[in-house]
């Protein structure tokens, strides 16, 4: 027996937790569903959870069709209304009761469903004939072979999103890098046009220096020949030369 509770509360455990994370099946809500009961969660199994008020002398009701095979796990507290004792029993499709607790404020029942069907769960508040009562119920239906394909197939697609992720951060570092070595690249170019311009611009000044410097001892080398051959034609005491 100890070891049934250990594993309802195993089964617990992995269904909170699964309702905290990410749903990772697909779910159609305006195409085709995927089973032929809408599934609202996307997890193996059904689970209901609401507060219900039952009136004096009555008795109320609610239907899930269940699994072959599968757990029921029902858990209510009496809230408010009177001495806070009522009972409820789970029944299957011929009205028979299966498993019920009687006369409780709260109470915790499970049953193994041993054929396909709707099953009931019933509250029962006929012993109270004038006083309502406010109940808080938590109804929960599984196969524990399902909730292990869905645990492992939840495995796989977290493995998957981890490897993902890991190819994601490895493609966003050479991205970085390759910016880095982008923006140095940049850096180089700008580097060496200016590098470039400065030695044209030395060159340009240098070559046009000396080609000034050419010109101007070309002009004077001209005017010293001239000058050195130039010649009268009368000596300096105004005789003409021979």
């Amino acid at each position: 027996m100890s070891g049934a509770k250990k594993s309802v509360s195993t089964i617990l455990t992995l269904w909170l937790l699964s309702m905290q994370m990410a749903d990772f099946r697909a779910e159609r809500i305006m195409g085709e569903e995927r089973n032929d009961d809408f599934d609202f969660d996307g997890l193996p199994g059904t689970q209901h959870e609401f507060k219900l008020e039952v009136g004096g002398g009555m008795e109320e009701c609610f239907y899930q069709r269940v699994a072959q095979g599968a757990l029921m796990h029902v858990n209510f507290e009496v809230l408010q209304g009177g001495d806070r004792n009522l009972n409820v029993m789970i029944r299957d499709f011929r009205n028979q009761v299966v498993e019920g607790t009687y006369w409780k404020s709260d109470g915790i029942m499970e049953y193994t469903a041993p054929f396909e069907g709707t099953f009931s769960v019933c509250v029962d508040n006929t012993y109270s004939r004038f006083t309502h009562k406010l109940i808080y119920i938590f109804f929960m239906t599984y196969v524990l072979a399902d909730w292990k394909a869905y645990i492992q197939e939840f495995d796989e697609v977290k493995n998957i999103a981890e490897n993902l992720t890991h190819s994601m951060n490895n493609v966003e570092l050479s991205l970085h890098q390759m910016k880095m070595s982008q923006t140095q690249a940049r850096f180089n170019v700008i580097k060496d046009f200016y590098l470039v311009w400065g030695n044209n611009k030395y060159v340009q000044n240098w070559s046009l220096a000396q080609c000034l410097l050419i010109v101007a001892a070309s002009v004077a080398q001209v005017f010293a020949l001239r000058r050195m051959f130039r010649t009268t034609n009368v000596t300096p005491t105004a005789k003409p030369r021979a």
